[in-house]
């Protein structure tokens, strides 16, 4: 597809934020003038003395202070919205033309020992992980992360295929899913200590009644106190004017009394109240996001059987988990004021003055208490639904992008690899090549020669990829493909190290024996070697190299390998399950070509010295005939 979808949205978008951004300055200066209104006619009728109008006028224009604050408070939210959806749809830009410089490039998950998501690319600069992902919560890249790295069974990777399918045609929804959370600051702190928190044991569960008959009784103390001080403080003040006398004081003594009280209570509970604000402090934003992006879950129609189950886990009959999140996150919320970082002092001591008199401490502490006995086994079961919904939902941004990607269909077969017209994503489409290939047999190993610089690398990579998307669930570049569930192992990209005082060759030899070890396992495995025993000298990577492959072939896998080694096709020539293949090149008026297409038969042209030459070096020609 082309962009013209995004770009329409672009223009829309940019046209609504100017609008929104002219309507939210009118709306600053009216209610710059309903404020100096406000005051200028309630110090005026104060003094002509107006009697009713003293009272009415100035609420009336009160009110409409309030309401003009309230709009322009709803206009900022629209115009960080607006923005946000703009910029989403200009990253959507980004992703098809392969611009992936300034996202996420998953580097968290990126493991060297792993099978092959190093090799692939699937995650760091330029990779497969910065292509797909939407996600904003840490949670939701975890879990596409989690996928990425894992071969899946047929019938999970259906189930999903059915999920991104049908989130592929809510665009609209998917845009206001992943901008829901955006909003938030802090979205993608993640709920790790948040669940932490919710599984812990309840402090006072065993003292839950006590400390709620605590709060009922000292909060109607307090309001007794408080009523009886208010009364009698205008003879309060009156008898201090007069006559000084310590029996004017009488009034406050029940309301001190029931301040020491609170105060001895709640340094009981000061350990715990400060550690719940000490571990949701910065994870507010992240739990405002996850209350959003449930909201918008739990009210979306699905038909597929995977959505509809993970809704299913938000909404139920007892319980909206929307609703349930909203109540924790506003109670943490109140609690938060106590002791938050940088918050305003007006703040903190208003909300001291309320805990001293009313336990505010105890109440918000018994409100987590509770909520925790109806949902703490739930949290987590929803963290993960969502975090699902999410990487389904980059999933389906990805199908959306590219609607002449097809789906693969899992063979029940433990090996074959079928694709029609495969190319490799993050090469952009008018650059890509793609090309037909197959193989069908326990056993088969293909073995592709050619000369340098031709796509031998690639293709590996190409046909990798490929199989990590299917079995994310994610569509694949190809116009068709079936394939089997097979464990993807490579060793295209070994590394040297000189702080372990590894060399290359040995890194590759570590790579083969970790693969050597996982085919004595029953899981079938392709394999994909790059340049095999490259790291070493003709002789020694020709005996290795048809060792290797002879015994590869006797064994629970099937794959690729290739090489630039012409002699090493030869050797193998009489190997019933090796196939040969090619990529080749030519060379017109001391170009270079190459079609990129993969052929059978061997490497027929090698441009080693071509491309030596084409740099500089003087290339001898008689080198072989001197001893």
């Amino acid at each position: 597809m082309d962009d013209s979808v995004f770009r329409k949205k672009i223009e829309l978008y940019t046209s609504q934020y100017n609008a929104l951004k002219l309507k939210a300055k009118k709306l600053s200066v009216a209610r710059l003038f309903a404020f100096v209104s406000f005051f200028i006619a309630t110090v005026y009728l104060a003094n002509s003395r107006a009697g009713i109008g003293f009272y009415i006028v100035p609420f009336v224009l009160f009110a409409c202070f309030f309401l003009l604050v309230n709009s322009y408070t709803k206009v900022q939210f629209l115009l960080k919205r607006t923005a946000l959806l703009k910029t989403i749809n200009v990253d959507e830009i980004k992703r098809k033309g392969i611009e992936l410089e300034k996202f996420d490039g998953g580097n968290a998950y990126a493991d060297e020992s792993h099978f092959y998501t190093s090799d692939l690319h699937v995650f760091g600069e330029y990779s497969i992980f910065q292509l797909i992902n939407r996600c904003v919560s840490k949670e939701g890249k975890e879990k596409l992360a989690q996928w990425l790295g894992k071969r899946e069974v047929k019938a999970v990777v259906e189930q999903r295929q059915s999920a991104v399918i049908e989130l592929a045609g809510k665009f609209d929804w998917r845009q206001a899913l992943q901008v829901s959370a955006m909003h938030y600051k802090g979205a993608g702190a993640g709920m790790g200590k948040l669940v932490t928190l919710v599984k812990e044991p309840r402090l006072l569960a065993k003292s839950f009644l006590f400390y709620k008959t605590l709060l009922l009784s000292m909060s109607v103390l307090s309001i007794s106190a408080l009523s009886y001080f208010v009364m009698n403080l205008k003879s309060v003040i009156i008898a201090l004017a007069v006559t000084g006398d310590l029996v004017s004081y009488i009034p406050v003594f029940p309301l001190l009394a029931v301040v020491a009280i609170n105060a001895f209570i709640l340094r009981r509970k000061k350990a715990a109240s400060e550690d719940v604000i000490f571990k949701t402090q910065n994870f507010m934003g992240a739990l405002g996001a996850f209350q959003q992006m449930v909201s918008l879950i739990e009210k979306e129609a699905f038909i597929a059987e995977l959505l509809v189950g993970l809704k299913k886990e938000l909404r139920q009959e007892a319980f909206f988990a929307s609703k349930e999140l909203k109540r924790l996150r506003e109670n943490l919320l109140v609690l938060q004021l106590r002791g938050r970082e940088n918050a305003p002092f007006a703040s903190n001591s208003f909300y001291s003055l309320l805990n001293y008199l009313f336990l505010l401490d105890i109440y918000c502490l018994l409100r987590l208490e509770q909520w925790k006995l109806l949902h703490s086994e739930h949290f987590e079961k929803w963290v993960s639904a969502m975090s699902e919904v999410e990487a389904l939902s980059s999933l389906g941004g990805f199908s959306y992008l590219n609607p002449h990607y097809s789906f693969p269909q899992i063979s029940d077969k433990d090996y074959l690899l079928e694709f029609q017209q495969l190319g490799h994503p993050l090469i952009p489409e008018d650059q890509r090549v793609s090309n037909d290939f197959s193989l069908n047999e326990q056993g088969q190993i293909c073995l592709i020669t050619g000369s340098n610089m031709s796509g031998k690398s690639t293709f590996l990579r190409t046909v990798g990829v490929n199989m990590v998307l299917a079995f994310a669930g994610a569509p694949i570049c190809a116009s068709a493909a079936t394939i089997s569930g097979l464990t993807i192992f490579t060793s295209i990209q070994t590394k040297d190290s000189l702080w372990k005082s590894v060399s290359g060759f040995y890194a590759e030899l570590k790579r083969i024996e970790q693969l050597l070890k996982l085919l004595k396992t029953d899981e079938p495995v392709v394999f994909f070697i790059d340049e095999i025993m490259k790291g070493t000298n003709s002789l020694d990577r020709q005996v290795g190299a048809v060792s290797l492959v002879r015994q590869l072939s006797k064994l629970n896998a099937f794959g690729m390998i290739t090489t630039h080694d012409i002699e090493l096709s030869k050797f193998l020539e009489d190997a019933e399950n090796v196939l040969d293949y090619s990529f080749n090149s030519s060379i017109e008026k001391d170009e270079i070509l190459f079609d990129y297409k993969i052929t059978k038969g061997r490497c027929q042209n090698f441009n080693a010295s071509a491309l030596m030459k084409k740099i500089g070096i003087d290339i001898l020609s008689d080198i072989h005939s001197k001893k």
